[in-house]
């Protein structure tokens, strides 16, 4: 970071007391030295955020989002991290500093707002031939037949298209040139006609309701015939289409009236949030069809801990679900999948069934074990043999991804309930299955990160012990407990990277006049997921709450657990060292090693396992 930049941030932060600047978007009561609220991010009656005015962050037991005062702007006004610094700049009147790596800031700025303003002038246009003009009263008609009155109209900012030059010309006369219309993917072609010619136009908004792209659909009798229903703008200066998460911004805006529903629904498309917002169910979000991206899965993770997916019923969409839903169950989202009767989507179960008929499907929704099973039940015909048989195969492979032994235990279960089969040879038939995989999978030769990512992974229980541990131990650190100290822990203990480079940043911020200031963490070190989770670790502390010398002593027993971590990892190389090391005195000086090393390992002593040679 530009010293100008993070000199800056850190006089903005303290300027910017996040206590005053939380409570001016949701009622803060004291509580002790701190202050609490209902956490505006995710929908409870009983307060579970915590403001920490002296500390300068914020975190939420309840959905665990953590931060400073600038991402806690960027994530209640859903933008970026540097529209947040700007906007609280402003707020108490500071002024930026230059962005001394990009000269050319301004400039791209410039460019960017001008893009956007056509736009939004496009926007207008479209809408006002819908609504204003004798020739939109056709596709007035047509939004009417499903179930889309004035009101949708206006909330999403419909339009129509009425010609091919139509566009070009409202746009010429609003001074701007052919060339930046090209770059926003108006217009195409020799004659630069309207890409969205003669259809009905959903603007496509981004987090804040800027409008970034179009949607054009087709609605008259005489075109039914074209095979593209739907145009959608490509990627162009203002639009990045693998980022982009249609209904955001509606989401948010219904937040900030306390509108706050436990979960979002994720549908295919724009089309299918209308339809749903039109029959009143407005937690809705789409991808821009059906190839959803990481990034798009980040995006929704700021959004929402839970997260219903609802694609349509057809085979598409039964594919894209079983491609997508392994990816948002990745990322730590709390997914559930909504399966609508087969080939219906959510507009047309709304009309057979109401608002009330759709929500029974989400009411029943899957995890994604359950979803899948589902899917082999559906793909075979159990009242044959062969089909019972292709079944169960099925099934084995689905329940191989289970990791948890009582998970497999239960599904198993419903699975020979179906085809008869003994438990004890379906749980062996997996279990040979899951062998399969790992030898298919294995690595002919792991690198150093590779071991010491994976040294626990034969473990389950171990791996889960080492990661609260860690956090544990930075944890009490970070809040200046008087029993820890940041200098006697090595760096190297620590397994997880942003672990070790959170242990580093608390040492070094340990010997500056202000001391550690958690909020400052969130600026200084990229992964903020984590942050949060070491800043709430709250289960282990409520073991110990109001006992001082339990809770001390947990500390020492974490430490421990780290420490034995680390000379296993030693040993484990040590050990590879010597398996492919020629020069015999090596091998027996790295043996000596490993001899303290197993010493040190096994000692019941904290002092004993730090490494002196």
């Amino acid at each position: 970071m530009d010293n100008d930049l993070g000199q800056f941030l850190a006089d903005l932060k303290t300027r910017a007391n996040i206590k005053d600047v939380v409570g001016s978007y949701v009622q803060l009561r004291r509580s002790g030295s701190d202050w609490v609220c209902c956490c505006p991010f995710h929908n409870e009656k009983t307060p579970s955020m915590y403001v920490h005015e002296r500390q300068r962050y914020f975190h939420c037991f309840g959905c665990g989002k953590g931060g400073d005062v600038i991402t806690f702007v960027r994530d209640i006004e859903g933008m970026s991290y540097m529209d947040a610094v700007k906007k609280l700049a402003d707020q108490y009147h500071m002024t930026m500093p230059e962005f001394k790596a990009d000269p050319e800031h301004e400039k791209k700025k410039e460019r960017k707002d001008v893009l956007q303003s056509i736009m939004l002038e496009a926007n207008r246009y479209y809408y006002n031939n819908l609504v204003n003009k004798e020739d939109g009263k056709p596709g007035l008609a047509y939004l009417e037949s499903r179930g889309f009155g004035k009101d949708i109209v206006d909330k999403y900012r419909l339009g129509v298209s009425l010609s091919e030059d139509g566009l070009q010309r409202y746009l010429r006369l609003k001074k701007y040139n052919v060339a930046d219309l090209q770059a926003c993917g108006l217009v195409s072609g020799q004659n630069n006609t309207d890409f969205f010619a003669n259809r009905l136009i959903v603007p496509i908004l981004d987090p804040n309701g800027k409008v970034v792209a179009f949607g054009g659909r087709i609605y008259k009798e005489e075109d039914k015939g074209n095979p593209a229903k739907y145009k959608n703008s490509n990627t162009n200066e203002v639009f990045e289409k693998g980022r982009c998460i249609y209904g955001l911004n509606f989401v948010r805006e219904d937040r900030k009236k306390g509108i706050r529903p436990d979960e979002l629904i994720l549908v295919e498309g724009y089309m299918d949030v209308i339809a749903l917002g039109a029959a009143g169910i407005t937690n809705v979000i789409a991808g821009m069809g059906t190839a959803l991206t990481e990034e798009q899965i980040v995006e929704i993770k700021k959004n929402t801990q839970k997260l219903l997916v609802c694609y349509d019923g057809d085979e598409a969409g039964r594919k894209a679900t079983s491609k997508n839903a392994p990816m948002i169950e990745a990322s730590g989202i709390d997914m559930k999948i909504v399966l609508l009767p087969k080939g219906m989507d959510p507009d047309e179960v709304i009309k057979a069934e109401g608002a009330e008929g759709f929500k029974k499907y989400c009411d029943s929704a899957l995890n994604l074990i359950e979803y899948r099973l589902k899917l082999c039940e559906e793909a075979y015909d159990l009242d044959t043999a062969d089909g019972r048989q292709k079944y169960l195969k099925a099934c084995i492979v689905a329940l191989s991804d289970l990791d948890s032994p009582a998970d497999i235990e239960i599904y198993s279960n419903e699975v020979q309930k179906k085809v008869g089969v003994a438990h004890e040879t379906l749980i062996f038939e997996i279990e040979r299955y899951k062998g399969k995989k790992k030898l298919a999978a294995a690595p002919v030769e792991k690198s150093k990160e590779e071991t010491k990512a994976s040294i626990f992974n034969a473990n389950e229980g171990d791996r889960q012990k080492l990661i609260s541990s860690e956090r544990f131990v930075l944890n009490r650190i970070l809040h200046g407990i008087d029993y820890t100290d940041v200098n006697i822990v090595p760096d190297e203990w620590f397994n997880d990277a942003t672990c070790e480079l959170v242990i580093k940043w608390a040492r070094i911020k340990s010997k500056t006049p202000g001391g550690i200031v958690i909020g400052d963490i969130y600026s200084d070190i990229p992964d903020s997921e984590l942050i949060d989770k070491i800043i709430n670790e709250d289960e282990e502390l409520k073991k110990f709450r109001n006992n001082y010398e339990k809770e001390k002593a947990h500390y020492v027993y974490c430490l421990m657990n780290i420490a034995d971590a680390y000379l296993l990892r030693r040993i484990k190389e040590l050990n590879d060292f010597c398996m492919k090391e020629t020069d015999s005195a090596e091998i027996e000086k790295a043996k000596r090693q490993i001899s303290i090393l197993s010493s040190k390992r096994f000692s019941k002593v904290l002092e004993d396992k730090y490494i002196d040679f």
